[in-house]
C-alpha cells in the first residue's frame, strides 16, 4: 500500500500493488487497487492466495482487480 501525488492538478491517491515478496517495488501505477485519496486501508492476508482490504467506504475508485498474479482480492468497507 502507498499513497502517490500525481501532480500540482490532482490530489494524493491510495493505492495497492501486489508483487513477490522477493520483487523490487517498480514505480508504477498500484497494479491491485487505486482510490482517490488518503485512506487508511486494512489488508488481511487468507492464505498465500487471498487478500481482503477494507476501509475503502466511500471513496471514488479508479482501479479495483478480483485477481492479480494467482493472488483473489475481496474488497469490504
Amino acid at each position: 500500500m502507498f499513497n502517490r501525488n500525481c501532480g500540482a492538478t490532482t490530489g494524493f491517491n491510495t493505492q495497492v500493488s501486489i508483487i513477490s515478496a522477493t520483487a523490487t517495488l517498480p514505480n508504477n501505477a498500484g497494479n491491485t487497487l487505486i482510490i482517490d485519496g488518503t485512506v487508511p486501508l486494512r489488508a488481511q492476508w487468507h492464505l498465500d492466495s487471498a487478500l481482503h482490504l477494507a476501509g475503502l467506504g466511500s471513496a471514488k475508485v479508479f482501479k479495483q482487480e478480483n485477481s492479480v498474479a494467482g493472488v483473489s482480492v475481496s474488497y469490504g468497507n
